[in-house]
């Protein structure tokens, strides 16, 4: 049973209800109120600096867990000791449009469990990743404020402005790793280790941002795994 949850808490008091790393997060982009991150789109979320699609995941666990969890259904479907309880279909009904679902909606909905929010986020970050939102030159939000102000003026003319410089993914010099993981059909987590090795020239840094350089990646691929090779 999902327990009574309390918004208003400040950045202060924070540190008592989630993690060190997370309330670090929270503390580094401004936020004074948990309610701004509960009122804040998924898509703006993995738009706001120093987060990429893994640390955003791991904002929602997190809050989901101090806020509102389900722990015996939790444990028991980890355990295997009972299947997906939680109504997919009449929760999307509700949320259609991925691109306006809240970090709120994925973390205080009634008696929603871990796994079905990680499925929810999961669509949420390919719709992202393949959004005109979605640019992979720079973050769109440096911190809460600027995102505040943002959200009152500007908005359309820099939506313009970022679809007339789009570049399809393959023309592009350099990649996020969830590009290239779209790109190649290999999985976040193992790019993440591969471009982990000393020996990677494919990996390059663009302040804390990991960005793959795609030919060298291609010629890495076809040299580890011609297209002769028997699979």
């Amino acid at each position: 049973m999902n327990v009574e949850l309390n918004t208003a808490v400040v950045i202060d008091d924070w540190q008592a209800v989630v993690n060190r790393t997370v309330a670090n997060y929270f503390d580094s982009l401004g936020f004074e109120h948990m309610d701004q991150v509960l009122d804040m789109r998924v898509f703006d979320l993995l738009n706001m600096n120093l987060l990429d699609a893994v640390r955003v995941e791991e904002i929602i666990v997190c809050l989901y867990r101090s806020l509102n969890p389900n722990i015996t259904v939790d444990e028991a479907m980890y355990c295997g000791a009972m299947n997906q309880c939680f109504d997919y279909t009449g929760w999307r009904k509700v949320h259609r449009q991925l691109e306006k679902i809240t970090v709120g909606d994925l973390v205080l909905t009634e008696n929603i469990n871990l796994r079905a929010i990680q499925h929810f986020y999961d669509a949420i970050r390919k719709k992202f990743f393949k959004s005109r939102e979605y640019d992979w030159c720079e973050y769109r939000y440096t911190n809460y404020q600027d995102y505040a102000e943002k959200r009152t003026a500007g908005g359309k003319k820099n939506e313009e402005r970022r679809k007339k410089n789009l570049v399809p993914v393959w023309e592009r010099a350099t990649i996020t790793l969830e590009e290239a993981a779209a790109y190649t059909g290999i999985g976040v987590r193992k790019l993440r280790e591969m471009t982990d090795e000393p020996t990677c020239d494919y990996v390059m840094w663009v302040g804390n941002r990991r960005m793959i350089k795609r030919r060298k990646l291609d010629e890495y691929l076809e040299n580890a795994y011609p297209s002769n090779a028997t699979v």
